[in-house]
Formats: structure tokens, C-alpha cells, sequence
């Protein structure tokens, strides 16, 4: 079963890659296609994307789609970004091997911001790089603390960014 557009296609060929050096080079090429897309003349901010329409601790798999591809459009995330943001699109999980998934699977949603934050622990615990990812992580939790207002801000804020953004303040108080 097909779902989605072809919008993702680079993605898709990533997929079929064979072995670790075609999947650089698919990616590479993926990187160059998808760089060419179209840019709005007026772009949006991230806020402006996500008002009312997205709530990253509760998103499906579909619009993980939507939102990935107008965050990419509007120049507010990398190729980097959008395909890792898009592995957990409902397209890319469509044409994962072995994939069956419902339409009421693709459908569901979940926590995003907590599946980034589980697969950087479990990339880190077996000695992989992360940086990609939490780079993106950061851009949504920022995102998400913005659309939540900032009463809400360190309930969405990993305890990672908090202890980083404690460490600034005492550094700052002590010069």
C-alpha cells in the first residue's frame, strides 16, 4: 500500500539504499534534490506554523508530514532536519521494510518531543552521534514551549536544555 505523495521521494530512495557507502551517496543526492524545492516568498515563522495546528506531544505520524514540509519549505529547518523529522512521517514508516501499517496506525498519535529525546539516549548508549537530532529536538521544544506559552515552558524543556540554560545564567552572574 502506497501512502503519501511522491513529495518525500528522495527520502524513499534513501530507503532502498543497499550498503552503508550507497546510503551516503543516496543521502547526498536526496540532500542536493531536495535543496532545489520551491521557498515561499513569504515565509512563516515557526509559530506561525504551528498556531492551533500542531501540538508536538500529541501529533500523527500524517502530520508529522504536513509539518515537517512546511517547516522545510519555510527555510526554518535543514535537509539534515527534515529527514530525520520525517522518519517518523507517516510516508517514511509506509515504506519502512516489513511496514504494515494501518491507516488508523498512520493516524494515531504520540509524543514527539519524547520519541527525539528516547532515540537520543539509546543512539548515545550505543556510542552513536546525536548532534542532528538534538539540534532538531531543540528548534521543536522551542517551538512547542512557544505555542504553550512560557508558564508552561520548563514542563516541555528537556532537563538537558534546562541545565544547559541554568549553567549560562551562573556563568553570567559570576563575571
Amino acid at each position: 500500500m502506497q501512502v503519501g505523495s511522491s513529495t518525500n521521494q528522495p527520502l524513499i530512495n534513501l530507503l532502498n539504499a543497499g550498503t552503508s557507502s550507497d546510503k551516503a551517496e543516496k543521502f547526498d543526492r536526496a540532500a542536493e534534490e531536495t535543496a532545489g524545492s520551491k521557498v515561499p516568498a513569504t515565509k512563516k515563522t515557526m509559530a506561525e506554523i504551528m498556531s492551533g495546528q500542531y501540538d508536538l506531544t500529541n501529533i500523527s505520524p500524517r502530520e508529522v508530514d504536513r509539518f515537517a514540509k512546511e517547516l522545510f519549505d519555510n527555510g526554518l529547518i535543514s535537509t539534515q532536519e527534515s529527514m530525520i523529522l520525517l522518519t517518523r512521517g507517516a510516508e517514511f514508516m509506509s515504506h519502512s521494510p516489513g511496514a504494515n501499517y494501518t491507516e488508523a496506525q498512520l493516524n494515531e498519535k504520540s509524543n514527539l518531543i519524547e520519541a527525539f529525546q528516547n532515540s537520543i539516549k539509546l543512539s548515545q548508549s550505543h556510542g552513536g552521534s546525536t548532534e542532528g537530532v538534538e539540534r532538531l529536538l531543540a528548534k521543536l521544544e522551542k517551538a512547542q514551549a512557544q505555542e504553550q506559552g512560557s508558564d508552561r515552558l520548563t514542563s516541555q524543556v528537556s532537563d538537558e536544555t534546562l541545565s544547559g540554560l541554568i549553567d549560562i545564567q551562573l556563568e553570567r552572574r559570576s563575571i
